[in-house]
């Protein structure tokens, strides 16, 4: 019975931090994008510097 749910579980154990990896990925390419388009869209470099690290 232990083999079994090893077997079964061990793969959903390594998918999940994988998932989360990816999920993080994509999170941080839009966290990205968004500082970008706030520092283009402010005025001043103080601004812009502001914008990207708020």
């Amino acid at each position: 019975m232990s083999v079994n749910t090893t077997q079964v579980t061990a793969p959903a154990l390594l998918e999940l931090p994988m998932k989360m990896i990816e999920l993080q990925g994509k999170f941080n390419e839009r966290m990205l994008k968004l500082a970008a388009h706030q520092a283009a869209s402010t005025g001043t470099a103080k601004d812009r510097l502001l914008d990207v690290t708020a």
